[in-house]
């Protein structure tokens, strides 16, 4: 069984008396640091799960450290399920939006706040496992605060890092990056039991140990759930003589797009809409996506919902990034100069890439072998125009739509195992008083 929480007052009197103490410590704290921004974190949404009518306080108590709503749904997905095959796994989860605390902190930021002790006594107060997803530098001050010589100052939750394409993320100062990284040498350096560490894809292990010139065997790689909620309507009319595209800012891909005249193209002229999800987009014969990361929720929910999607080749798509039509694509510096690891080659939780393909393709999960099959690319415009031409049938060659994703249920059961295996190590450690 779990070690839970210390408090011996009532669940919602304990829960209501934190949310009151990161209010006061965080305006404190923010005083301290001369941050600009008036907003105080909150306890976005708090649930508790139970398989049986037991006291509240016997419940693992999961603080969820994010501000995307896609890594949240997958979660709360993963707990569900969690739940149901590892006995006696009943937990509650709050979810707290870090961003309130500033973007990306600078070093001397996030050591204010460790000092200002919010994440010993506020954030991580009564929460056995603290989840960091999305992007991590957030999370600085609490990954900070696990180093820290004073106890009164350390987070004493067990935390784990779900890195989703933000290990680095918008740090821009070469001094201070050095300094973010010289943190995660010595997180590495800890061996901590206290410290697990989550990446949802490829890339992620390869470019930390490429930036910071160390070996991590010890990432797992759960990719998302692809689960989605259903939007109460999609963008258009659905269209199935139509290909539709989501437009997006730093990229030149829709100017080009309407100067080589596909055919039965519409664009989606607004950023970051709601598009609603594989539900609004099996309606139309394809959707087109030109990546812009090396990974996104939106593809793991498209090919776990059968959406059929036409994709440039790497080769392709370096094209465009090289004559400067996709600067959107930064990670495009990192993937060309990453090493092909031996690692990589491990399955099921690794594979080496496709046939044809250049070898850094292999950490783009748009070219990952094992979803390659259920994708339709394309090298040239010409070759895209074609594809456009196809009506549905024609186009759906592999039976995409028909499939619904079904395929994608054994990297579901790979996820839930990896996070079962991982909770189930937290519980043997927590048992032996080892965290």
């Amino acid at each position: 069984m779990f070690l839970k929480t210390r408090f011996k007052v009532p669940k919602r009197v304990a829960r209501g008396l934190i949310l009151l103490s990161i209010t006061l410590a965080t305006l404190y704290a923010l005083r301290s640091s001369r941050a600009t921004t008036a907003k105080v974190p909150i306890l976005l949404e708090t649930d508790a799960h139970l398989k049986s009518q037991r006291d509240q306080t016997a419940l693992l108590s999961i603080l969820h450290y994010n501000t995307h709503e896609g890594c949240a749904r997958n979660l709360r997905h993963v707990l569900n399920l969690v739940s149901k095959s590892l006995d006696g796994f009943d937990y509650s989860i709050s979810r707290f939006d870090p961003s309130h605390l500033g973007y990306a902190l600078a070093h001397e930021s996030a050591q204010r706040f460790v000092e200002s002790g919010i994440y010993a006594n506020e954030i991580c107060a009564g929460h056995d496992v603290v989840v960091v997803s999305d992007t991590i530098p957030h999370a600085r001050g609490l990954l900070l605060s696990l180093l820290h010589p004073d106890p009164l100052k350390r987070c004493t939750s067990t935390v784990i890092l779900e890195i989703t394409n933000r290990f680095d993320y918008a740090i821009t100062d070469p001094e201070d990056l050095m300094r973010y990284y010289s943190l995660f040498h010595d997180l590495v350096a800890m061996q901590s039991n206290q410290l697990f560490w989550v990446a949802n894809n490829n890339f992620e292990r390869a470019y930390m140990e490429h930036r910071l010139n160390i070996n991590m065997p010890f990432v797992k790689v759960l990719r998302p759930l692809g689960y989605t909620d259903a939007m109460d309507k999609s963008l258009h009319t659905p269209d199935n003589t139509s290909i539709l595209t989501l437009f997006h800012n730093h990229t030149n891909v829709f100017t080009l797009l309407k100067s080589e005249h596909i055919p039965n193209l519409t664009i989606f002229p607004k950023e970051h809409a709601h598009y609603g999800g594989p539900q609004g987009l099996t309606g139309y014969k394809a959707y087109l996506e030109f990546p812009y990361q090396v990974s996104t929720m939106k593809l793991y929910e498209n090919l776990a919902g059968g959406v059929v999607m036409l994709i440039p080749t790497p080769q392709f798509l370096e094209h465009i990034w090289k004559s400067n039509n996709h600067e959107i694509l930064y990670h495009m510096w990192s993937l060309r100069r990453l090493p092909v690891r031996q690692w990589l080659h491990l399955k099921p939780q690794h594979h080496a890439h496709v046939p044809g393909f250049p070898q850094w393709s292999a950490y783009m999960d748009y070219y990952a072998p094992e979803f390659a099959p259920y994708l339709y690319y394309f090298g040239s415009w010409e070759e895209l125009r074609e594809l456009a031409s196809l009506d549905a049938w024609e186009l759906d060659s592999r039976r995409v739509a028909e499939g619904r994703g079904m395929f994608y249920e054994h990297v579901r059961r790979d996820t839930v195992k990896g996070w079962e295996s991982l909770f189930g190590e937290i519980r043997e450690r927590s048992s032996k008083h080892e965290i």
